[in-house]
């Protein structure tokens, strides 16, 4: 986290960045999150979606790799052949499309997803 242009360089190299609303044009730039209110109150809220993320991503790799494991499976004890291969892919490719979509039907509510998107 930084407001000058001498936390620039250490911005690139850093894995996120974190700027203040007001710092250097540099600063602001370089930066992958800009704190608008101008000050770290909101820290917290933005490691609380950073975790939300980390489950999300986590939860939707297992259930590809759970539907790869009974594909994988079910070739070598039910005989599945590549069109069951295919079935498995794309319905878990979609629960994980539908798990991605899960935070912005929460943050919706009653608006509706496809609002947000607008």
């Amino acid at each position: 986290m930084g407001d000058g242009i001498n936390d620039a360089l250490a911005f690139r190299q850093a894995d996120v960045s974190v700027s203040l609303s007001g710092a250097a044009g540099i600063a602001t730039d370089t930066a992958q999150v800009v704190f608008l209110e101008g000050n770290r109150r909101r820290m917290s809220d933005l490691f609380g979606i950073a975790r939300e993320l980390h489950t999300n991503v986590g939860q939707s790799w297992t259930l590809i790799r759970g539907a790869n494991g009974i594909c994988v499976a079910g070739v070598f004890l039910a005989g599945f052949n590549l069109w069951h291969s295919v079935f498995f892919n794309n319905v878990s490719a979609l629960g994980a499309l539908g798990n991605a979509l899960r935070p912005l039907q929460r943050r919706a509510g009653t608006a509706g997803v496809l609002n947000l998107l607008r």
